[in-house]
């Protein structure tokens, strides 16, 4: 009798999220009106898995933070390419606070801002939440155009120069119509509050997100942001799992090209979870 055995290595299971480093620090927080005014400061935002925006009314920060020290009702943290951030705020251990933030700067004065911190804008379950809710790498971008029966998977990531210049080579005439230099998607981060999309070399992108029950979803850039050509500035679209419990976001995208001609389409973002670098 000859026996066969079955090589198991290699072998991808589904996967089981662990609970994110700075799961009781995430927070959005929208600056008041009056010091709105004064610093140009619009929001700050720190997340589960440890990425900031700092969202001012002509760009936006973002970056990797670090815990410094955290105690009762404050946190101070080292952010990543700016400086530091002293948060003043009673929920870090217990509910209901009026919030300070002070942002210390390498260079320049340390900035004094009032904030309120923003509810969940989300009706979907904790549980799935919970999943959703970290950092993610772009594993492919699957993008769709049916007028000219476009269906093409970039495998590796979300290459919007690359992806910019396979259509000039499908569509007659097509040109984008801006330098997309830079904008390879770095990492993807979903919040109770955001979508946030960092670049390896350009402004990252950060929007209001609202996610319904069943996992559609919508945002909207505001300020002096704008969209890309798969990053529309407003986009809606819905977030599912796949058998290796892994999520996958499907956006409406325009796409346009220099010479005003509007291509509509659809993008699928295959996502696996990333430490924030």
């Amino acid at each position: 009798m000859i026996l066969f055995s079955c090589e198991k290595t290699g072998k991808k299971e589904p996967k089981v999220y662990e609970t994110p480093i700075y799961e009781n620090l995430a927070a959005k927080y929208d600056v008041e009106p009056v010091t709105e005014a004064l610093t140009g400061i619009r929001s700050f935002e720190i997340t589960n898995a440890g990425v900031y925006v700092i969202e001012k009314n002509d760009k936006v920060l973002s970056g990797k933070f670090e815990r410094e020290t955290v105690e009762t009702g404050k946190a101070v943290l080292k952010l990543q390419g700016f400086g530091k951030v002293t948060i003043v705020d009673d929920r870090i251990t217990k509910a209901d606070a009026n919030v300070s933030i002070t942002f210390e700067p390498e260079v320049g004065s340390p900035i004094l801002v009032v904030a309120e911190p923003v509810p969940p804008t989300t009706s979907a379950g904790a549980d799935v939440m919970a999943k959703i809710n970290r950092a993610w790498k772009v594993t492919a971008t699957e993008l769709v155009i049916s007028t000219f029966k476009i269906s093409k998977t970039f495998e590796g990531g979300c290459d919007i120069p690359a992806i910019l210049t396979y259509l000039e080579g499908k569509i007659d005439g097509f040109k984008a119509d801006k330098d997309y230099a830079g904008y390879v998607v770095k990492d993807l981060s979903i919040t109770d509050n955001s979508i946030i999309v960092r670049f390896t070399n350009a402004d990252a992108l950060s929007a209001p997100l609202t996610i319904g029950s069943n996992l559609d979803f919508s945002y909207k850039v505001s300020g002096s942001q704008v969209g890309n050509p798969i990053f529309n500035g407003e986009a809606s679209g819905k977030i599912s799992f796949d058998k290796w419990n892994e999520p996958v976001v499907s956006i409406g995208a325009k796409i346009n090209d220099k010479n005003g001609n509007v291509y509509n389409g659809s993008v699928k973002f295959y996502l696996s979870e990333t430490e924030v670098l």
